[in-house]
């Protein structure tokens, strides 16, 4: 469990999760340098209860940063995250390493728990995204193949958060820890990535739940002042890795597979080249850091960025130098 000033929610949290019928686990909190009580609230589950592990980072990592520092400090081969302001249902564990028996990657269905203060808008988005069994059908067991068919069809996070996923210990091993480039859509990125490949299990049932308050990180990422810049960045990345990357090379497969025939390159470049001029020309010096930060780690933002540089010194000198050559000579009095 990532923890970082939770401790409005952390008691619930804690007592859902102790309270599973199946009892053989440890619970690892890994506190990123909190503020409030978070750490104290913790360290008293701890001193009562010995599957209570509880570790603290000396300074602040970051959301995904405190994910993979969970994953490092993890010891069991199933890895099971739950967030301090989220609530299991008490066989979620029981019936999630169940299913696990036939693929390493297991969700349930989501369901959402909304603070009253909630505004309507973001609840009814909430409630409208789709989950695995409107994309993928309901099948319990969905291979690699249907869910790389499912993916090419809807672009939204059907899968569900963390909260609802079980994860087993070589998913990460064979395909790496959570992109910490990606702001948002850090999960949805890597349940792409491993589960294009490995398939996944399915359980139509709700056994966790996402609680969504004002002080959330989501909510924090819904603000306007920062969605776009969020969302863009987060979405062009995995537009990038999509289109280049090993991990996704199943993916490209199956979309060459079907029709019409999807250019992920093209689609990629299009996208970034409108990107890059608008983080160079829009005016606002966060686009503009985002993409230099991003640039030297993915080979396209770099390519891009030298392709539109090119692009704009052809035009600025037919427009500027270009004009001149062409006029005709005068001639010259004898």
């Amino acid at each position: 469990m990532p923890t970082y000033n939770g401790e409005r929610y952390l008691r619930p949290c804690l007592e859902s999760i102790l309270a599973q019928s199946h009892a053989d686990f440890e619970l690892l909190l890994v506190d990123d340098a909190s503020s409030d009580r978070t750490p104290a609230l913790a360290t008293e589950y701890a001193a009562r209860d010995a599957r209570v592990r509880v570790t603290r980072n000396p300074h602040n990592l970051g959301l995904v940063g405190n994910w993979n520092r969970c994953l490092e400090l993890a010891r069991a081969p199933w890895i099971k995250f739950a967030f301090q302001d989220d609530l299991l249902a008490p066989d979620c564990l029981a019936r999630m390493l169940a299913a696990g028996a036939t693929r390493p990657i297991v969700f349930a269905r989501r369901e959402f728990l909304f603070e009253d203060a909630t505004p309507e808008e973001v609840s009814s988005t909430y409630r409208a995204l789709p989950c695995i069994h409107d994309v993928l059908g309901h099948a319990t067991d969905v291979t690699a193949d249907a869910v790389c068919e499912g993916v090419l069809r809807e672009q939204r996070n059907f899968f569900g958060e963390p909260t609802a996923a079980l994860l087993h210990r070589s998913l990460f091993e064979r395909f790496g820890i959570f992109n910490s480039d990606l702001a948002h859509l850090c999960d949805l990125e890597f349940w792409m990535r491993a589960a294009t490949n490995t398939g996944l299990a399915w359980i139509d049932t709700p056994l966790a739940t996402f609680r969504y308050h004002c002080s959330s990180t989501s909510a924090g990422n819904l603000d306007p002042s920062r969605e776009e810049l969020i969302f863009v960045f987060d979405r062009l990345i995995i537009q990038h890795e999509v289109a280049y990357s090993d991990a996704f090379a199943n993916l490209r497969r199956a979309a060459s597979q079907r029709g019409p025939r999807r250019d992920f390159e093209g689609e990629f470049t299009a996208k970034a080249t409108w990107v890059w001029r608008r983080a160079v020309t829009g005016g606002d010096a966060r686009w503009r850091q985002r993409w230099e930060a991003l640039a030297p780690c993915y080979a396209g933002f770099a390519a891009t960025a030298r392709r539109a540089d090119r692009l704009s010194l052809r035009k600025w000198w037919a427009r500027h130098v270009g004009w001149r050559l062409d006029r005709p000579r005068r001639k010259t009095a004898k």
